[in-house]
């Protein structure tokens, strides 16, 4: 399942509990070391952040991103960050903050 927000397709989030969560980009707001990121969730409870961070970036931003997710999801969401030089654009070149494998119709 999948929200369409501004003509732009973006996954929900499934937190260990089962509440969806859309809209992810504002957790990024005021991390500027980091440049682009990109939310990944294959298996509920659990995020992948891949991030790719400016100079400034270190453990203390990878630490504080995590925070800020913690807040927003829940303590009991395992939070990956995964420093990457770039991003992979989909197939038709767009942006895809937020992707989802999970199947919302199985609990």
């Amino acid at each position: 399942m999948f929200l369409d927000i501004d003509g732009r397709i973006e996954d929900y989030v499934v937190t260990p509990e089962g509440r969806l969560v859309g809209r992810m980009d504002h957790v990024f707001k005021g991390h500027f070391d980091v440049v682009e990121a990109q939310i990944i969730q294959t298996t509920r409870g659990a995020l992948t952040v891949r991030v790719v961070p400016s100079s400034s970036f270190d453990e203390g931003s990878a630490a504080a991103l995590r925070r800020d997710f913690w807040s927003l999801l829940g303590s009991s969401m395992e939070i990956e960050i995964e420093v990457v030089d770039r991003i992979e654009r989909e197939a038709n070149g767009k942006f895809r903050a937020v992707k989802s494998t999970l199947d919302l119709e199985t609990p």
